[in-house]
């Protein structure tokens, strides 16, 4: 009988921030035993940083440069590990709460059903970051005329547009609340900034140069008022200044471990009894750590005042260790759930992270040069602690792994699909670490 597989994907879990990676503080009870009944690799790396880089060599064993890079996600890749799962005979289920890893960027490829809980606010920003805003550049410094930017918006844009039409309807299909986003009425203002930018694409330009990220504020709207102008806009800044520290004021309203877990529970009640099922479930809990008053509840109130005792009264990542604290909380639920329903005995379970993120320490000065997007230091990515991830087998592998030897996500999925003992597929870059003969010299992140 085949065994089912859970995949577990916490993001922007470091590697440093567990006990077997030496922190000081524990905060991860439940994955530690997990790591103790399983097998964690202690040397296993991201091929890259952030989430948009990483994800395309997770599912498909390519490097992140690979088939024109990653800005389109796997859509221009090779079978996914998904695809390879249900071609033999896996009921498949997946669920994001990250707009990079959604229907858009071609995630969904081999899912009987996968699911986009993302943020509506994040979305829209994303991508005026990732596909507009070197055009419109261009476009301000007299690089490029106003017909070739009017062209590139009425392409871009449009499916930009498009896409959301689509996961506003999933929403509505599934009877899931968006958290920030009324999905019906702007819906009806999608509807309208496509009849806007079809018909006069001028505006929809006027309205991103002026705006810039606050462009979504005013979908379908051909005409701004002043009133309007000025009340968003000073709205809109006092919400920065108090958020420039803590989000006490998040504009990102993501979908928390439970919700994850819950969309899985509701999957499992609906599948066919007869087939084994691969679920991919991805969690955003630690990611979004700075969103300090999002998981607000007693639990919420005696972990924070537990460990600022810990720490004694120490900050330097405390939001990060916080949220972890609640992810293995809501880890340890979902895990006597599984055992309750008898679930545990006939599945097979990965947990692993797709980068790491800055938290608290080590700290390094950043040095800024150039025209960098966003004004940041991107080759602070490029160290330890932002692509050192966890990789936790359970149960225990028949195979003694090498935990001294280097390891990395491009052999991701020939892993999981080895450790479910389906067949090797050719067109992947990577070999399985669970492999007799596997053995790694360094990686390439």
């Amino acid at each position: 009988m085949k065994k089912n597989l859970i995949i577990i994907l916490i993001d922007a879990l470091r590697f440093d921030r567990l006990i077997a990676g030496g922190y000081k503080y524990n905060l991860t009870p439940n994955l530690n035993k997990i790591i103790e009944e399983g097998n964690l690799l202690t040397n296993h790396y991201a091929n890259g940083c952030p989430t948009q880089i990483s994800f395309p060599t997770i599912f498909t064993s390519t490097l992140p440069l690979d088939f024109k890079g990653y800005g389109e996600g796997i859509k221009h890749r090779p079978k996914t590990f998904a695809e390879i799962f249900q071609s033999n005979g896996y009921q498949t289920f997946g669920v994001t709460s990250a707009h990079t890893s959604g229907d858009h960027f071609g995630y969904h490829r081999g899912f009987d059903s996968y699911e986009n809980l993302l943020d509506f606010y994040q979305w829209f920003r994303q991508n005026l970051k990732v596909f507009l805003r070197e055009p419109l550049r261009d476009f301000k410094e007299n690089r490029i005329d106003k017909q070739k930017i009017l062209e590139i918006l009425s392409n871009n844009y449009l499916e930009v547009l498009n896409s959301t039409l689509f996961y506003m309807d999933q929403f509505i299909e599934l009877e899931i609340k968006s958290k920030n986003f009324n999905v019906k009425k702007n819906r009806i203002k999608v509807i309208k900034e496509i009849e806007i930018l079809k018909n006069n694409p001028e505006i929809i330009l006027e309205k991103f140069l002026e705006f810039d990220y606050w462009y979504y504020l005013f979908l379908g709207e051909a005409k701004v008022s002043a009133i309007n102008r000025i009340y968003i806009g000073l709205r809109e800044k006092i919400r920065d200044i108090v958020n420039s520290k803590i989000a006490f004021f998040p504009r990102r309203k993501f979908y928390d471990a439970s919700e994850i877990f819950k969309r899985f529970k509701n999957f499992y009640n609906k599948k066919s009894v007869d087939k084994p099922f691969m679920s991919f479930l991805h969690l955003f809990d630690v990611h979004e750590s700075k969103n300090f008053t999002s998981r607000f509840s007693f639990s919420w109130i005696i972990n924070v005042v537990k460990l600022l005792v810990d720490r004694k009264f120490k900050k330097g990542g405390f939001v990060y260790d916080l949220a972890l604290i609640q992810t293995d909380r809501e880890i340890g639920k979902f895990f006597k759930y599984l055992k309750k329903n008898k679930i545990l005995e006939f599945s097979k379970i990965i947990i692993t992270s797709d980068n790491d993120m800055e938290t608290g320490f080590p700290i390094k000065k950043k040095k800024i040069e150039g025209n960098q997007p966003g004004g940041s230091d991107l080759s602070q990515q490029f160290f330890d602690e932002f692509t050192h991830v966890p990789m936790i087998f359970y149960p225990r592998t028949k195979i003694d792994l090498k935990n001294d030897s280097f390891s990395s996500h491009i052999d991701f999925a020939p892993t999981i699909i080895d450790f479910c003992k389906i067949p090797k597929e050719e067109k992947f870059k990577g070999t399985s670490i669970l492999s007799k003969d596997y053995n790694q010299d360094f990686v390439l992140s």
